[in-house]
């Protein structure tokens, strides 16, 4: 299966994307994408607090380490209430927003009452780390509203 999220990506992004994953899927192209879900980065609501991204961003710089290196795979996300929360990948998504990047790889962990880390359901994850005021501040360090506020 191949999901790709077109809220802000181009005709000619979303269709590199599907041609590349055709490609790498039939085996014609090593360098091709190999990921079956592509995410608009500004839809994705976080569940870790701006400020700790950043440090963990200023680190990585500091180190020479770019987000994109760190998390190679893409990002892990979770789905609650049908919107689309971070569970790994804060970093690289803060970065790809800031970079105007309109889609970025994403790997599903978990939908609703399925165990997204340490036998924490997602919803249960979400609810507990994905607070008001942790998505205003997110809203507001990159300069974006979320369509519609966070579930949970």
């Amino acid at each position: 299966d191949l999901i790709v999220d077109t809220t802000q990506a181009s005709v000619d992004e979303a269709v590199d994307v599907v041609h590349r994953s055709l490609l790498a899927a039939a085996g014609g192209d090593s360098e091709g994408p190999r990921h079956g879900l592509w995410l608009c980065p500004r839809t994705l609501f976080p569940t870790r607090s701006y400020s700790d991204v950043r440090k963990t961003a200023e680190g990585l710089a500091a180190a020479g380490v770019t987000p994109e290196s760190v998390e190679p795979s893409g990002v892990q996300v979770m789905i609650v209430d049908g919107q689309t929360y971070l569970l790994d990948g804060h970093a690289r998504i803060s970065a790809a927003i800031h970079n105007g990047q309109a889609l970025v790889a994403g790997e599903l962990v978990a939908t609703g009452d399925e165990e997204a880390s340490l036998g924490i359901s997602a919803r249960s994850y979400v609810a507990e780390r994905s607070t008001a005021e942790l998505v205003d501040a997110w809203e507001l360090a990159h300069n974006l509203r979320f369509s519609r506020k966070r579930s949970g």
